[in-house]
């Protein structure tokens, strides 16, 4: 649980004292919480960004970035888990991000030619595109890789399970469905106007104003070099100590005559995290310290 191992640890090793608590949580006492754990640094400044932005209540995915500088972003919209068709993620990396306006297709079956989507690659006049299906045969995968992004900026996005209820849910966002349920064909598919979208290698969320879900992302630069991973981890801590303080409510402790705040949970748990430690500790030294007894050749003998 956020924090409970550090404040077990400062029980053993001094005295910690509760001076107070309480169960309402004000903003400004979760920044003081993350002022007291961090009081300074980049991982203090983006928990502090993703708490006001609802980390809280949200989805968040921290990731290490080839970008300079850390970047955190909020996004609102219906996350579509997926992957984006080996043939092209090969030429583009893992690291391909897109966000902005786009044409959206979903298809409920198998792409097996590239005459069947020869309409809508003429329709999308070189904008990006994205066609999400069951799969794609490889000679429109490969087909599609290459012309990327020269000629045609178009990604297959191969779906194993849709995020939406009813596969007819996406046309209440903006996008362009073709079931074969409902007798659709492909060859006859028409695009609808550009959506708002983020796409990335393994999941695309759809931006649309009808959908309250919301996801934010926080991206650490390479400018950090090799503390990346380290602002990475400090930042989770944050975050789960916002969020316990935020379900649990706030304990104000004393260690050694400093006064600092934390999460009602985590102070519970590491209490008896504490206490169990304290009885294995004690059960050791009783082990320890028994008493030295003599042996038949008259050595003694420790135990």
């Amino acid at each position: 649980m956020g924090g409970s191992g550090i404040l077990s640890a400062m029980m053993l090793t001094g005295n910690v004292s509760e001076l107070s608590r309480t169960r309402k949580v004000k903003h400004e006492n979760v920044i003081e919480l993350l002022t007291n754990w961090a009081p300074r640094g980049i991982s203090r400044k983006v928990a502090k960004e993703i708490f006001e932005m609802g980390g809280c209540g949200s989805e968040v995915r921290l990731s290490e970035g080839d970008q300079w500088g850390t970047k955190v972003t909020c996004i609102s919209g219906i996350p579509q888990l997926g992957t984006i068709d080996n043939l092209l993620l090969g030429k583009i990396g893992n690291s391909y991000r897109y966000d902005g306006p786009a044409h959206v297709v979903a298809i409920d079956g198998i792409v097996e030619s590239v005459g069947q989507i020869h309409r809508l690659l003429d329709a999308s006049e070189g904008q990006p595109m994205v066609i999400m299906a069951k799969g794609f045969l490889p000679d429109v995968a490969n087909t599609l890789a290459a012309n990327f992004p020269e000629k045609l900026k178009c990604i297959p996005y191969v779906v194993e399970n849709w995020c939406v209820d009813s596969f007819l849910d996406f046309m209440h966002h903006g996008i362009s469905c073709i079931s074969h349920e409902t007798g659709d064909v492909i060859k006859e598919a028409t695009l609808l106007k550009k959506i708002n979208v983020s796409i990335a290698p393994q999941e695309i969320v759809i931006r649309s104003k009808s959908s309250q879900r919301r996801k934010i992302e926080a991206s650490f630069g390479k400018d950090l070099g090799s503390l990346k991973g380290i602002s990475l981890d400090r930042t989770k801590l944050l975050l789960a100590l916002a969020r316990f303080t935020s379900r649990t409510g706030l304990v104000k402790l004393s260690y050694n005559g400093e006064v600092f705040t934390a999460p009602v949970s985590s102070y519970e748990a590491a209490k008896k995290c504490h206490e169990s430690l304290s009885e294995i500790f004690q059960s050791l030294g009783a082990i320890i310290t028994l008493p030295q007894r003599n042996t038949k050749n008259g050595k003694s003998k420790n135990y």
